[in-house]
C-alpha cells in the first residue's frame, strides 16, 4: 500500500484487501488459522522505505532508501529506489539488537550489530514499532533455524505427504486442530458411500491445484514492462490470488487426509464385525450342548467383568492424574494468594504511608502560599505525561529485547558446545590416527627378507615418509594440535597443578604409545564417570545441606573425605579440616596473626635460618611451574611462610623436608591458609621432635613402620630383609614430606585429603599399601641391586588411586592408632638412648683429638638434602 509521500508501509506484509472479511480483527483471525496448517509457514515480505542516517566526518546526511529483508540469510538489504536489482548494503540480523531513545526524534531507532550501528527513521512512532517487531521476529527465525542439527528447513510439502500417507486420525487430527467439517460435509462418516466423496475430494484437490497452476504460469507468462515494475498493485493481487490458491488446495488436502482416516476407521469397524459374526455362529455351535453353553455364558461373563474392571482402572488412573493435576492448581493458587495477600499488605502500608505524609502536608498552615498558573502549568503536565509514556513504551521495548537476546545467547552457547564436542571429537580421532600411521610407517621401515632368504633394500620413500612423521611430531604437530584445541595450548608442558609433563623419548614406539595416551585423555575429558558424578554429587548435597561452621567429625564425613574430594570443594574442604586442629589457637592469637609474622621479619636485622631457606627455595619443586625460577610467583610466597613460622615456631626454626609441604599446600590454598596447615601439620598433627635436627620421632616412626610390615606382610619383610635392603631409605622420605617426593599428584591429593583429617595414622595406612600394592614385584627381584632399583621406582608408579585407596582402607585392616602409639612411644625411647649414648662417644673422642673439628648437629641439618640424613639415620 502507498502512502501519500510515496513510500511503503510495513503493514502491506500481507494484503487481504480483496478478501470477504469485515475487520481487520478477522484478517488477523484468518492469517493465525491458516498459519496452523503447516508447521513452518513463509513468513510474508518484509519491505518499505526508511531514512538512513549516515555520518562522514563532520556532514551528516540523510537518504531514504528502499529496505527489503532477506528469510534465506537473515539480512536486512537496501537499495537506492525500489526497482533497483543490486543492493548497496546490507545488515546481520542473526546477533543485532534493536533500540531506540524516547529523546531522539519519533521513528528514529538503532539496529546494532557488534561495535557497527546503524541508524534508521521511520514515517513515524507506530510503524517504528512495527519495524523493530518483524525485525524481532525475523530474527528468532534464523536464529532458531542456524540451531537445527544440518541447518536444513523441511518443506512443507513433505509434511502435507506424511500426513496422508499416515492413516491414523488422530495424527490428521493434531496436525490439523482448528479445522471443522462444515454442516454438508458431517454426514460423510455416516453413508457408506465414502470412496465417493473421496473420489470428489482429489478431483478438487486436482481442480484446486490446477487453477494455481493456471494462474502461477498466467503470471509468469506476461511480460514485464516498466509500468509493472513501477508499480506493485498488480503483482499484490497476483501474489493474493495465488495465496488463496494454495489455502484452498490445502484445505482439500486436509479433508482428503481426514476422510481417508474415516474411511481406514469404517474398514476396521467392518473387520472387528466380521470377527464378531464368526464368534457368534461358534458359539451357536456350541448353544448346541447344554454343559459347553453354560460354560460360554460364563466365560463370557468373565471377559466382560474382566473388561469393566479394566476399564475402571483406567477410570481410576485417570482421576488419579487428575487428582494430581488439581493438586498443583491448588498449591499454584495458594502461591498466588499469598503473593497477592503480600502485594495487598506492600500497597495498603504504602498507602497508608502516604495519607499521613498527605494529611501532614495539608494541616500545615501555608498564609503565603503563592499563586499557581494553571495555565502555565497543564501544558507542563502535558508534556510529562507524553514523556511518561514513551518511556514506558521504551521499557516494555528492552525488556522484549532482552529476553529475545537471552534466547539467541542460549542457542549460541548449545551451538558452541556442539561444536567443541565435534572438536574434542576430531583431535582424539586425529591422535589414534597419527599413533597407528607410526607404527605402520615404522613397520615398514624395517628390513624384511625376500622368498631366497636375502634381505629386501628398504624403500626410501618410506624411510623419508618416517622421517616427515617424526619432524612433523616435533616441530609442526604442536602447531596443528594447538589450533584443533587451543584449551590444550596451556597443557603442552605442564598439568593442571602446574608440575612438568614428561616429555617422549625419541623411540616411535614412545612417541605412538604417548599419542595414544593423548587420545584417551581427550576422550576420558569429554565424558566424566559414573563414579565421579556420584561422589560430586554426594558432596554437593552434603555442603548445601551442612554449612562450614556446622561441619563436625562424623563417621559419613569421613567416609566422603575417604572416597576423594572433588577438586571443586578441596580448597573449602581443606580450611574446613585445618580449622579443627588450629581454630583455638587462631582465636587465642586473633586476627592478622600471619601479617605480624611477616613485618616482624622485615623489622629483624637477623633470622639464623633464612640463609638456608634461601638456598632451599630453588630446590622445593624444581618440576613446577610456580617454583621453578627465582621469579616464579610461588617463592615470594613460600619465602614468607617458612621466615613466619620460623618466628611462630623458634623451637623448631626450620627444617628440610618443610619446603615442600608448605609449597604443596600453596597449590591449592591461599598464602594465610597454607601458613595455618603448615602449623596444623607441625604443631598439631605430627608428633613432637619429627622436624627438629635430629628428628627423632621420624626415626621412631620408621622402626614402627617395620614392625607393621612384619606384621602385615611377613613374605615382604623377610624377603627384603634377605636381602639385607633397609626400608627407612625410601620410606623416610615418604614421612618427612607427607608422599609429595617422587609420588603421582593425584596419589598425593587422596593420602593429604584423609590425613588433615585422621592424622599421622593415614601415613601408615598407605606406606604399607604401598608394599602390598608392589608385594609380587618385591617379591620376585633376585638381588640387592634389582630389588633397590624396584623400590625407588615404586612410588612413581601408583597412578591407580582407587585401587590403593581400597588396600590402604580395607585389605591391611585392623590398624589401631593405639598400637601404633604405644610403639612409637617404645621405639621413641630406645633412639633417645641410642643417640645419647652416641653423643657420650662422639664427645670422648673429641675429647682424645682436640685438634680435629667435628661438625654439629646444626651443620648435620644444613646438608644438601635430607636424604643423607635419612641414610645417616639408617645407619
Amino acid at each position: 500500500m502507498a502512502d501519500g509521500d510515496g513510500t511503503i508501509a510495513v503493514g502491506n506484509l500481507i494484503d487481504t484487501s480483496d478478501t470477504p472479511l469485515d475487520c481487520e480483527q478477522d484478517k488477523q483471525c484468518l492469517i493465525k488459522d491458516t498459519s496452523n496448517y503447516s508447521q513452518e509457514i513463509t513468513r510474508p515480505p518484509l519491505c518499505g522505505f526508511l531514512t538512513l542516517h549516515s555520518k562522514t566526518g563532520l556532514m551528516k546526511s540523510y537518504k531514504t532508501k528502499w529496505f527489503v529483508y532477506s528469510d534465506n540469510v537473515g539480512k536486512l538489504l537496501y537499495y537506492k529506489s525500489k526497482g533497483e536489482l543490486r543492493p548497496e548494503g546490507e545488515i546481520f540480523i542473526t546477533h543485532a539488537t534493536f533500540s531506540f531513545d524516547v529523546k531522539d526524534k519519533p521513528g528514529v531507532f538503532e539496529i546494532r550489530v557488534g561495535e557497527m550501528v546503524t541508524v534508521l527513521e521511520a514515517a513515524d512512532r507506530e510503524e517504528m514499532f512495527t519495524w523493530l517487531q518483524e525485525l524481532q521476529t525475523r530474527r528468532k527465525d534464523i536464529t532458531k533455524k542456524l540451531s537445527r542439527p544440518g541447518i536444513l528447513k523441511v518443506s512443507n510439502a513433505s509434511k502435507d505427504t506424511s500426513a496422508e500417507s499416515n492413516g491414523d486420525t488422530n495424527t490428521v487430527l493434531d496436525e490439523h486442530p482448528h479445522i471443522v467439517l462444515r454442516e454438508d460435509q458431517k454426514h460423510l462418516c455416516d453413508k457408506p458411500t465414502v470412496s465417493h466423496s473421496i473420489n470428489k475430494l482429489s478431483h478438487n484437490v486436482s481442480k484446486a491445484a490446477g487453477s494455481a497452476k493456471q494462474r502461477l504460469s498466467a503470471m509468469f507468462n506476461r511480460k514485464s514492462t516498466a509500468d509493472e515494475i513501477s508499480t506493485c498493485d498488480s503483482c499484490l493481487a497476483l501474489s493474493q490470488d495465488l495465496y488463496e490458491a494454495e489455502e484452498e488446495a490445502r484445505v482439500a488436502k486436509v479433508e482428503l487426509s481426514a476422510n481417508q482416516a474415516v474411511l481406514k476407521m469404517l474398514n476396521d469397524q467392518t473387520n472387528l464385525l466380521t470377527q464378531q459374526n464368526m464368534s457368534l455362529k461358534a458359539s451357536m455351535e456350541v448353544y448346541k450342548d447344554p454343559n459347553l453353553a453354560n460354560q460360554v455364558d460364563q466365560e463370557h461373563e468373565i471377559r466382560k467383568l474382566k473388561l469393566k474392571v479394566d476399564e475402571l482402572n483406567q477410570i481410576c488412573e485417570r482421576l488419579k492424574l487428575d487428582n494430581k493435576s488439581l493438586e498443583c492448581e491448588v498449591s499454584d493458587l495458594k502461591e498466588r494468594q499469598e503473593m497477592c495477600t503480600e502485594t495487598i499488605s506492600a500497597k495498603d502500608s504504602v498507602i497508608v504511608a502516604l495519607s499521613q505524609k498527605l494529611e501532614a502536608c495539608t494541616s500545615i498552615p501555608s498564609p503565603t502560599s503563592p499563586h499557581i498558573d494553571y495555565a502555565t502549568v497543564e501544558p507542563f503536565h502535558e508534556s510529562v505525561k507524553d514523556k511518561l509514556e514513551a518511556y514506558e513504551l521504551q521499557n516494555k521495548f528492552l525488556n522484549k529485547e532482552i529476553l529475545e537476546l537471552h534466547s539467541v545467547r542460549l542457542e549460541d552457547e548449545k551451538r558452541m558446545q556442539e561444536l567443541h564436542t565435534k572438536n574434542m571429537e576430531l583431535e582424539a580421532i586425529f591422535y589414534q590416527l597419527q599413533s597407528k600411521y607410526l607404527l605402520v610407517l615404522n613397520e615398514m621401515n624395517k628390513p624384511q627378507l625376500d622368498e631366497t632368504g636375502d634381505t629386501k633394500p628398504v624403500d626410501e620413500l618410506m624411510g623419508r615418509l618416517l622421517d616427515e612423521a617424526i619432524n612433523q611430531e616435533q616441530t609442526g604437530g604442536v602447531e596443528l594440535r594447538d589450533s584443533l584445541n587451543s584449551s590444550h595450548r596451556a597443557a603442552k608442558k605442564y598439568d593442571s597443578y602446574g608440575f612438568e609433563i614428561e616429555e617422549w623419548s625419541d623411540d616411535i614406539a614412545s612417541k605412538a604409545a604417548g599419542l595414544q595416551r593423548m587420545s584417551e585423555n581427550v576422550l576420558a575429558s569429554m565424558f566424566e564417570s559414573p563414579e565421579a558424578v556420584s561422589l560430586r554429587v554426594k558432596w554437593e548435597n552434603y555442603l548445601a545441606v551442612v554449612s562450614s561452621q556446622d561441619i563436625q567429625r562424623s563417621v559419613e564425613f569421613k567416609n566422603l573425605i575417604r572416597a576423594g574430594i572433588p577438586k571443586d570443594h578441596r580448597e573449602k574442604v581443606w580450611n574446613i579440616l585445618i580449622n579443627f586442629h588450629v581454630k583455638k589457637f587462631r582465636a587465642s592469637v586473633g586476627t592478622g596473626y600471619y601479617t605480624r609474622l611477616v613485618q616482624k621479619h622485615s623489622r629483624s636485622k637477623h633470622n639464623p635460618v633464612a640463609k638456608q631457606i634461601e638456598l632451599d627455595l630453588r630446590r622445593t619443586l624444581p618440576n613446577n611451574r610456580h617454583f621453578e625460577a627465582d621469579d616464579s610467583e610461588g617463592i615470594p610466597k613460600l619465602r614468607r611462610m617458612l621466615l613466619a613460622y620460623s618466628y611462630h615456631n623458634p623451637t623448631v626454626g626450620y627444617c628440610q623436608g618443610m619446603n615442600r609441604v608448605a609449597a604443596f599446600a600453596l597449590l591449592f590454598l591461599q598464602e594465610e591458609d597454607a601458613f595455618w596447615c603448615l602449623v596444623a601439620i607441625i604443631d598439631f598433627i605430627m608428633p613432637p621432635d619429627y622436624f627438629s635436627p635430629s628428628m627423632v620421632a621420624a626415626q621412631a616412626d620408621q622402626r614402627v613402620l617395620r614392625e607393621i610390615l612384619s606384621e602385615k606382610l611377613p613374605k615382604v619383610t623377610a624377603h627384603l630383609e634377605s636381602l639385607e635392603i633397609d626400608i627407612s631409605l625410601f620410606s623416610f622420605n615418604w614421612f618427612l614430606t607427607l608422599f609429595i617426593e617422587s609420588i603421582p599428584t593425584c596419589t598425593v591429593l587422596r593420602i593429604w585429603d584423609s590425613f588433615l583429617c585422621e592424622g599421622i595414622k593415614i601415613l601408615f595406612r598407605y606406606a604399607t599399601a604401598f608394599f602390598k600394592f608392589n608385594e609380587e614385584g618385591i617379591l620376585n627381584t633376585r638381588d640387592f641391586l634389582s630389588a633397590n632399583q624396584h623400590l625407588r621406582e615404586m612410588a612413581a608408579n601408583m597412578v591407580d588411586v582407587e585401587k590403593l585407596t581400597d588396600i590402604a582402607f580395607k585389605e591391611i585392616n585392623p590398624f589401631p592408632i593405639r598400637a601404633i602409639n604405644v610403639k612409637r612411644a617404645m621405639y621413641l625411647q630406645q633412639v633417645k638412648a641410642e643417640l645419647k649414648e652416641l653423643n657420650a662417644l662422639r664427645s670422648e673422642f673429641k675429647s682424645q683429638r682436640p685438634d680435629i673439628e667435628f661438625e654439629s648437629e646444626d651443620d648435620i641439618e644444613e646438608g644438601d638434602d635430607f636424604q643423607d640424613q635419612a641414610e645417616m639415620i639408617t645407619l
